[in-house]
């Protein structure tokens, strides 16, 4: 069961939305997750800790770094000088503190604050420079505050994105690419038991607990012909789980890239083998206008 804070978690659906939507203003950034042979350590079977997960966790990540940079230390510091003149005293504390210490907070995660860290290197607010920042957020990851939060946030955002299998698609189009690219490469002695002599992953069966979150996410439902899987109308219908994007296009195994198919459309609307899923999804209820 997870406890949702939604501590920017839209913002972050939002960001990643729009980089898989416009990949190529921020190859550079991507590069980082998958290039260099990066790719090759992102092959896994089936994690549980999934491979969109990866990277809904790098995208975070990278942002927080990102925040160093336009943090206000100027307006910070005027802000705790002014704490006498406060009358909210809950806001006031909250104010004083960087955006991080706040999500640290809303999460109930034990950290180190940025004052006891200033106070340990014996620097105060007003000397505090970009490295300083840096090495305190380093401090944070170090004692695994930072990583707890990120995959508190990585949790919520992965809740999200997972029902948007346009977005999976978009998502397994892209690191799928990138293997295809790397395919004439050297392969890791470790990875070749997981890929085919032309670059493809082998196929491998599809856990249960795959099956379980896709049909529950799919809700029982062929997602292109919307026929109903359950067994509760038609026990003849029968349920088949389909690689969004075909390992034969060099997809991955992994739960982001399953969708829940009729027999008759995994064989026939996907007999040429290319990406398909739907945009359609069934509502929790009939809205009235």
């Amino acid at each position: 069961m997870l406890e949702f804070k939604f501590y920017s978690t839209y913002y972050f659906c939002n960001t990643i939305k729009n980089i898989l939507e416009d990949q190529f203003n921020y190859l550079s950034k991507l590069n980082s997750f998958y290039g260099d042979g990066l790719i090759w350590e992102l092959i896994k079977i089936f994690p549980k800790y999934s491979l969109f997960h990866k990277f809904i966790e790098f995208v975070i990540t990278e942002i927080f770094y990102e925040e160093i940079e336009i943090v206000d230390i100027k307006k910070h510091l005027e802000i705790i000088n002014n704490h006498t003149n406060q009358t909210n005293t809950h806001k006031d504390e909250k104010l004083k503190k960087l955006p991080l210490e706040n999500a640290f907070d809303l999460y109930s995660i034990s950290y180190l604050s940025f004052e006891k860290y200033l106070l340990a290197i014996n620097k105060s607010l007003a000397e505090v420079d970009e490295i300083d920042l840096y090495d305190y957020y380093d401090k944070l990851n170090f004692n695994d505050s930072l990583d707890i939060l990120i995959k508190k946030l990585t949790s919520e955002v992965f809740y999200i994105l997972f029902q948007n299998r346009v977005l999976m698609m978009k998502f397994n189009q892209m690191i799928s690419d990138v293997l295809e690219y790397e395919k004439n490469s050297r392969i890791p002695e470790e990875l070749k038991m997981l890929i085919r002599k032309d670059g493809c992953l082998k196929r491998k069966n599809i856990p249960k607990w795959v099956k379980r979150a896709v049909f529950f996410r799919d809700k029982g439902c062929c997602v292109l012909c919307h026929k109903d899987l359950t067994n509760l109308i038609n026990t003849n219908n029968q349920e088949n789980y389909d690689h969004i994007v075909p390992l034969s296009q060099h997809g991955f195994n992994d739960i982001s890239n399953i969708q829940l198919l009729c027999k008759e459309c995994n064989q026939i609307n996907k007999k040429d083998k290319s990406a398909q899923t739907s945009d359609k999804y069934y509502s929790w209820y009939d809205e009235l206008y």
